[in-house]
């Protein structure tokens, strides 16, 4: 690698092999390639060192123009370097017996640059009410793909903002990338730790997608995952729907002004949407929105509720083909959602006859 610095490396980072190396895990940190044409570089050189077939590169025209550029003077000493890390990643997973790792990734877009697999999953879905399904589809990715193993961080990328009115779209994909198709991890090469990350070689494949629009999907990791995965290999409708506010004049979402309203329990970018709170927390929710919201912001909630009471009805009629514990999650989701659309209504707490 020192050989390769010298004699191939821009000028900034050609001291030696380290500093080099520094330099371009630095740089991942900073993104992935958007219009970095270094980064995008490094792109193009895992699509060669690696022979991919499926991957593609996502970034404008004018920087892959200037990426390959440096490709030309540079290319060797880029695909060597990534070939280094890749077999020190290889000989570290192996030391360990790691043979695959589970990924989650997190993406967010808007009307004007949606992926069409993704629209197409929502497609019939009613405009004012934000919901969410998985589907089975073969995953598109980078030559170098990052994923998360944390739930929560990779729910965070998909909280991206997007200007109130437009329809935005998101995704949380879910792989179990081989150990042979994984190029470095946080604490092998490309990654950052904070983030939980590891970097895939962009392979692709099949795999499971949460796809929503309105607003992004809150998921409690195992919880709603074993649900919403045994309702879809049961044939089963699709049980879990994020709740938006209320939609703009002109179809957008517009969120409910509840500003850090609830405190300790707000998602990180204060408080954009209603989540799904933990079965301890149900109580919280249903007497803050009660005691709230305005007959109007009430209105529009009651009627997304009766939609999702709706699709949930449906899964728990059908719950003999679910195993039982599944079962027992959809009777306590329905519950709550009946407990809390009769809050709504002004009704006393009483007790569902089931």
């Amino acid at each position: 690698m020192a050989a390769f610095a010298k004699e191939y490396l821009p000028s900034r980072v050609r001291t030696d092999a380290d500093t080099a190396a520094r330099y371009y895990l630095r740089a991942w940190q900073r993104t992935s390639g958007d219009h970095d044409e270094l980064m995008i570089a490094l792109q193009c050189a895992a699509l060669e060192e690696f022979r991919l077939e499926s991957a593609r590169l996502w970034q404008p025209e004018d920087a892959q123009q200037g990426a390959r550029q440096i490709m030309a003077s540079h290319g060797p000493a880029l695909k060597r370097f990534l070939r280094t890390v890749y077999e020190h990643t290889r000989a570290e997973l192996r030391k360990h017996g790691i043979k695959e790792l589970p990924g989650i990734r997190g993406m967010c877009w808007s009307e004007q640059n949606v992926p069409e697999w993704v629209r197409k999953a929502v497609a019939d879905a009613p405009d004012d009410v934000g919901v969410a399904r998985f589907v089975h589809t073969q995953i598109a990715e980078q030559p170098m793909t990052s994923y998360s193993t944390s739930w929560e961080i990779a729910t965070s990328f998909a909280w991206y903002y997007v200007p109130p009115g437009e329809r935005n779209y998101h995704a949380l994909v879910i792989r179990t990338v081989p150990a042979e198709h994984v190029l470095s991890t946080c604490t092998t090469g490309f990654g950052k730790p904070i983030e939980r990350e590891f970097v895939a070689i962009g392979h692709g494949g099949p795999g499971l997608a949460l796809v929503g629009h309105g607003l992004v999907p809150c998921i409690r990791g195992p919880y709603d995952l074993e649900v919403i995965r045994a309702c879809a290999e049961a044939g089963l409708p699709y049980v879990f729907t994020a709740i938006p506010a209320g939609v703009t004049q002109d179809g957008g979402i517009q969120v409910l002004p509840l500003s850090n309203a609830i405190g300790r329990y707000t998602p990180p970018r204060e408080t954009e949407l209603l989540k799904w709170w933990r079965e301890h927390q149900d109580g919280d929710v249903v007497e803050f929105t009660r005691d709230t919201l305005t007959p109007e912001q009430r209105q529009i909630l009651t009627r997304q509720l009766e939609i999702t009471i709706d699709i949930l009805e449906k899964a728990y009629n059908a719950r003999r083909k679910l195993p039982l514990q599944i079962g027992a999650m959809l009777a306590l989701r329905r519950d709550f959602l009946f407990r809390w659309r009769r809050a709504l209504g002004g009704e006393e707490h009483r007790e569902q006859d089931s």
